[in-house]
């Protein structure tokens, strides 16, 4: 696998400044050509292999994200890859430390909006230093639901969220104070580029009116210093079952 990443000064500074930094073709086209194979031949057995909160599918049947992927081929191969664990060390200031990965396939038609957000909400890191590598294995646009940033957002603290019911994502940022919500950017991605964004950074995606399943997959980084908050991770996830009882998950 060619993952080329490399994080410049420049790009370190810009992703301090706007939460999030979009790198170019860190993928060759064969390795995407052969993750998208796999990933459709995850999708077909998805629903044998995932259960409950693990898997979340459309309202016609389509598999819409896969969570704990961690032992997917490529997401092993990615998150164990010296030239991303160095961009995410560069970026932490910190020993990158594995934290995960998902897969979001965002079906074309049916692919469900994600409500603007912030990571950490779910993950309670104790000083929210953690990023996701966001790889586009599909064009990701407007027209398929790319995910949106709000720039700056991550240096405004975690803000109060309250519950989306949203199958997915269980979480809406509820409090904005401080944050620009007339300036979203959009970033464009090929097939092979990723965005990288921080666990403060509030994002969120519109829903696939285009022709193709929006492919994306997620590897992720904490600090090695960085903590679990257990109380708040205890509330984030009673709050959490009482969604997934509702809908039949748990």
């Amino acid at each position: 696998m060619n993952a080329a990443i490399h994080i410049d000064p420049e790009g370190a500074s810009g992703f301090q400044e706007n939460g999030y930094l979009v790198v170019r073709q860190v993928l060759d086209q064969p390795t995407v050509e052969e993750i998208k194979r796999d990933i459709h031949r995850l999708l077909q057995d998805a629903p044998q292999n995932f259960r409950g909160r693990e898997i979340n599918t459309t309202s016609d049947g389509q598999v819409n994200s896969i969570h704990d992927l961690s032992q997917f081929k490529w997401s092993r191969r990615l998150l164990e890859n010296p030239l991303v664990r160095r961009a995410a060390s560069t970026l932490l200031n910190d020993e990158a430390e594995d934290f995960g990965s998902e897969l979001f396939a965002k079906p074309s038609g049916t692919g469900v909006p994600v409500p603007d957000h912030q990571d950490d909400y779910y993950w309670c890191i104790s000083d929210s230093n953690a990023l996701t590598f966001w790889f586009a294995i599909a064009r990701s646009d407007q027209e398929s639901g790319a995910v949106y940033y709000y720039p700056g957002s991550h240096r405004c603290g975690l803000k109060m969220h309250v519950p989306s019911d949203v199958p997915g994502s269980s979480q809406r940022i509820a409090e904005w104070s401080g944050i620009d919500q007339s300036v979203r950017e959009i970033p464009i991605l090929e097939p092979g580029d990723c965005v990288i964004h921080h666990a403060l950074t509030v994002h969120g995606s519109g829903p696939n009116t285009s022709g193709n399943h929006r492919l994306g997959l997620t590897v992720r980084f904490k600090g090695a210093t960085s903590t679990i908050d257990r109380n708040r991770k205890d509330r984030y996830l009673t709050e959490l079952k009482l969604q997934l009882e509702s809908r039949g998950q748990e």
